[in-house]
């Protein structure tokens, strides 16, 4: 773990964090962080809201898998419906459907 430097606490507890690791952590002034007891000494670490942390873990899992925003809504808007399928039975009857249609999964061909 690299020195970084030295921070002076104050009667109430309040210290400051030296400008430039506050720049390279991307920490402004209103930052919160965890503080975890090390034995003799003090971890903080810059805490990063969960709603965040699962936002982009839910934008990394749709990119790896494929699906869009439009496909999840459609996904819950069955679900609500009752009418929706697992996973692996919807994609198949979608692909299905675009080789009956010879077109997009989204058409029925009576649109021609």
């Amino acid at each position: 773990m690299p020195y970084v430097g030295k921070v002076k606490m104050w009667k109430r507890g309040q210290m400051t964090l030296p400008a430039k690791l506050r720049r390279k952590l991307g920490m402004d002034g209103d930052a919160i962080l965890s503080v975890y007891e090390m034995g003799r000494g003090i971890l903080l670490v810059p805490d990063e809201p969960v709603i965040d942390r699962l936002g982009g873990e839910v934008k990394d899992i749709m990119e790896r898998e494929g699906v869009t925003l439009e496909d999840l809504l459609a996904s819950l808007a069955e679900d609500r419906r009752g009418d929706a399928e697992p996973g692996p039975i919807a994609a198949r009857r979608a692909i299905e459907a675009d080789m009956d249609t010879g077109g997009d999964a989204g058409t029925t061909g009576d649109d021609e």
